[in-house]
């Protein structure tokens, strides 16, 4: 038996494909309940996607000044400034991430609530914990076998997201 290491690489490759600018596997965090910790079968760093809006504002922005500038200098001047300022805010954004912890079950049975509260726990249980070394911002669960309707219910509830894996390094989301 692997112990699911074949499915977290796979999730892990997805994500690294879906724009995660760092993944590790199987990391060990601190908990205040837990005395050894809690593991993350896949940890992800993420861009944050509200950002991104800013950066084609600013793009479009600094393509408008320049033919604002040849029109009507000063106008242009302000739009070409406007650029500037919208691209250096923008540029804070290549640096926001969010953390996502992702736990993989790669069973045969359908994923149960069980699996939910522990996870739920585990990471309120890290985000107590004064030395962690990142926070969790969002949980996913990652099967191959599927949910059952109590496990969608009560993931949503606490805002965890629910996906299968499909096999060749598609995962499709439980909604």
């Amino acid at each position: 038996m692997n112990d699911g290491q074949s499915l977290e690489r796979s999730v892990e490759r997805w994500m690294r494909r879906k724009g995660a600018r760092f993944t590790e596997r199987r990391v060990r965090m601190p908990g205040l309940v837990a005395e050894w910790g809690w593991e993350c079968d896949v940890h992800a760093v993420l861009p944050r996607p509200e950002w991104r809006g800013l950066l084609v504002a600013a793009a479009l922005l600094g393509a408008v000044s320049l033919p604002g500038l040849a029109l009507e200098p000063l106008l242009g001047v302000f739009m070409g400034f406007g650029a500037i300022v919208l691209g250096v805010v923008s540029m804070g954004a290549l640096f926001a991430s969010r953390h996502v912890w992702i736990e993989v079950k790669d069973r045969t049975d359908t994923v149960r609530r069980d699996v939910v509260l522990k996870l739920n726990g585990a990471i309120a249980d890290v985000r107590a914990h004064p030395s962690a070394s990142w926070v969790a911002e969002e949980a996913w669960i990652v099967t191959r076998s599927g949910f059952d309707r109590d496990a969608v219910s009560l993931a949503r509830q606490y805002g965890i997201r629910c996906f299968v894996y499909q096999g060749h390094g598609y995962l499709q989301e439980v909604v």
